[in-house]
């Protein structure tokens, strides 16, 4: 994927239309509600066709939301990024793609499948979308496309990437 490219993705994608419908791959889990993180709902990897009400969530570090968290999967792009000569052109695409996607994201308020009990998980869904974008338009234009690029491709389909899981293969869990 390239600049091009996703500048053309954003506008059509279907953000979080697809949420609970994901179908794990290795090193995935699909998640089908926000309850599985109270162990109350079904889930199953691909490894295994029994069902598990395990809760993730016990064990999942939740994928960046905020501007200004650290990015712990790929930390060294902050490095890449500040000895790069890209550097004013990194940050200027990310805002202009932040901008973007600010735009084409759905309001996610009263989506019962971003409710847990009483609380809403609508605004660091969006929030972690936007982290997302920022991460990937720096792995585009530094040419590290990595895991940032794969999790905005979730987006793009609808899924939400919520974290990874502190295993041995390090497994993203996805809504």
């Amino acid at each position: 994927m390239n600049l091009t490219d996703l500048e053309k993705h954003i506008p059509a994608a279907r953000w979080f239309s697809n949420a609970g419908t994901f179908k794990a791959g290795r090193f995935e889990l699909a998640i089908k509600d926000l309850n599985a993180w109270a162990g109350v709902s079904i889930v199953k990897t691909p490894d295994s066709n029994s069902p598990s009400t395990a809760s993730p969530l016990d064990q999942m570090q939740w994928l960046p939301s905020s501007q200004d968290s650290k990015d712990f999967v790929r930390p060294e792009l902050d490095s890449i990024v500040n000895s790069s000569a890209k550097r004013v052109a990194i940050v200027g695409e990310r805002l202009r793609f932040s901008q973007m996607t600010l735009k084409c994201l759905p309001d996610l308020e009263g989506f019962e499948i971003f409710q847990v009990g009483p609380h809403s998980l609508s605004k660091p869904a969006r929030e972690s979308a936007l982290y997302a974008v920022r991460r990937c338009v720096t792995e585009i234009v530094l040419d590290e496309q990595g895991f940032w690029t794969r999790i905005v491709g979730l987006y793009l389909r609808g899924h939400w990437p919520c974290g990874i899981l502190q295993d041995e293969s390090k497994t993203l869990v996805v809504l």
